[in-house]
């Protein structure tokens, strides 16, 4: 009866589940006090209850969704400023790089013009 709540859910083959019901008319559950409680289906809105403990809710079926976005989106988010700084860090140290290779080719180029000099004045 339940099976048609469940989105992407199989039945599984009558034998398994005969045996499954079987089990569970074994158990023995004690309802005094707070110690256990009886599952609910929500079938229909529920006001008030359908959010509650021990409810199976048709409404709740897409809380693995919904914790995933929500997991799958503050991961994005911290790994987004990340990759923003790591763009910024790069593009600083390109820039210092420029410099320092327009520095040593202007030492270079400073070097070869007075060895030039030197020679010619020998």
């Amino acid at each position: 009866d339940y099976i048609g709540l469940c989105d992407g859910f199989v039945p599984v083959p009558d034998r398994l589940r005969d045996l499954s019901l079987s089990g569970l008319e074994m158990l023995q559950v004690n309802n005094a006090g707070d110690e256990s409680h009886e599952w609910i289906f929500e079938k229909s809105t529920m006001v008030g209850v359908g959010q509650g403990d021990n409810v199976i809710s048709m409404k709740r079926k897409k809380f693995f969704s919904n914790e995933v976005d929500r997991y799958f989106t503050e991961d994005v988010s911290v790994l987004t400023q990340r990759v923003d700084q790591l763009e910024m860090e790069l593009s600083s140290m390109r820039a210092k790089m420029e410099l320092l290779l327009a520095a040593a080719t202007d030492t270079t180029a400073s070097a070869v013009n007075d060895g030039a000099v030197a020679s010619a004045d020998e």
